[in-house]
């Protein structure tokens, strides 16, 4: 293998190319993808004939301590964070010249914004199921002091189950923030760190000033995407776009597709309120008032399990009440008897949950268990009963 010069711009072509071995272990098999900063390549350890992906940073990149702080930050939250919806990061190094690597699973399948390329908008039911997911890992990275900041369709990736069921996989904390004091001076004074279409207000005007609803805003981005195909606000420019964002009003999703339920609708709207404290406290609200329409056989233990996370997350100091979140719990509570199996799913209002002291927040590990053995119990009866396999399109 050749390691190109930073100064070479082409380097990226051929700096790995198949069959060379990485670290006297891997061999090479392929180039999953490109980007600007660095490259993720498929690749077979010699030893364990375990196929896995490595992301490299480009050599040019390696004098960037910027750069290469928000590279191991990157590694940093992924090990911290357990979830079986965030990708695992099993080693990280530097290469012969220096770069820094991260090994981590290798994932079948594509992501959702390759989805949407190629389906169009999903039904509601499989939508919601797998932004379900999405805040089962969101609400243990918030619980870990860990915002994303950069969540969108092509940062989560949809693959299978053993069993065939889809789960998603959140990728990418490259530039998320942890909540302590030394990762403060790794956001760049008056920077756009994220992708605009997705981030929130408080994030368009500061990237420093962000907690864990920024990343519930960008989720409610997500979540009207799914179901419509479009994202809240559309514009030409970086100007405009922040313009609307901040200071003008999201389309509302049932103008663009009339069979979304009205109450769902309350729930999206509210996740992307532009004041982040009429938006939900946490990401565990957000779900539980999205589970009411999540396909009949998840309901019951997802709302175990959300009801279980919501006990442990951080909750912020909020201004006025929340009236927007309140009223779209309102309306997710009534829509407990919205009739997608013939049955009733009845949840408290959100807000009403007395939100235990701080020093029981260890909690959340033993919870988030108990609701994985439940939901993966649940799938796996429910994959044993006679009925067509779950699809991924519409």
């Amino acid at each position: 293998m050749s390691i190109p010069s930073a100064t070479d711009e082409s380097a990226i072509e051929y700096a790995i190319a198949p069959g060379d071995i990485l670290l006297g272990k891997y061999r090479v098999e392929n180039v999953l993808g490109r980007g600007a900063m660095g490259l993720v390549v498929a690749a077979r350890h010699l030893a364990l004939d375990d196929r896995v992906a490595i992301k490299v940073l480009l050599p040019k990149y390696v004098q960037d301590a910027d750069i290469l702080q928000r590279f191991l930050r990157e590694a940093r939250a992924a090990v911290r964070i357990r979830s079986q919806h965030v990708v695992r990061v099993a080693d990280v190094g530097t290469l012969e010249n220096g770069a820094p690597y991260m090994v981590m699973d290798h994932l079948e399948g594509k992501d959702l914004a390759a989805v949407l390329a190629e389906s169009g908008p999903l039904a509601v039911p499989l939508a919601i199921e797998l932004v379900l997911q999405v805040c089962e890992a969101l609400a243990e990275a918030h619980a870990q002091g860990i915002v994303h900041r950069d969540v969108k369709p092509s940062n989560l990736f949809l693959t299978r189950n053993a069993d065939g069921s889809p789960c998603v996989k959140v990728l990418d904390f490259g530039i998320s923030k942890m909540t302590h004091a030394e990762d403060h001076a790794l956001t760049r004074a008056g920077g756009v760190l994220g992708s605009p279409l997705y981030m929130s207000p408080e994030q368009l005007r500061s990237a420093s000033d962000v907690d864990g609803r920024a990343d519930i805003y960008s989720l409610g981005v997500v979540l009207f995407q799914l179901l419509t195909g479009r994202t809240p606000f559309v514009a030409q420019e970086l100007a405009q776009l922040v313009y609307l964002v901040t200071q003008g009003e999201p389309q509302r999703p049932r103008a663009l597709r009339p069979d979304i339920p009205e109450p769902l609708e309350q729930v999206i709207l509210a996740a992307l309120a532009r004041d982040r404290d009429r938006r939900f406290p946490t990401v565990a609200d957000l779900a539980l008032a999205l589970v009411p329409f999540a396909p009949p056989h998840l309901r019951a233990a997802a709302g175990r399990l959300f009801g279980a996370l919501r006990e442990t997350l951080p909750v912020p100091a909020l201004q006025g009440g929340a009236p927007l979140a309140a009223s779209a719990a309102g309306a997710a509570t009534s829509a407990a008897a919205y009739p997608l199996d013939g049955g009733a799913l009845t949840i408290a209002p959100l807000g009403t949950t007395h939100r235990k002291p701080a020093a029981r927040r260890h909690t959340l590990p033993v919870a988030l268990g108990i609701g994985l053995v439940v939901v993966s119990g649940g799938l796996f009866l429910w994959r044993l009963s006679p009925r067509a396999p779950h699809p991924v399109e519409r």
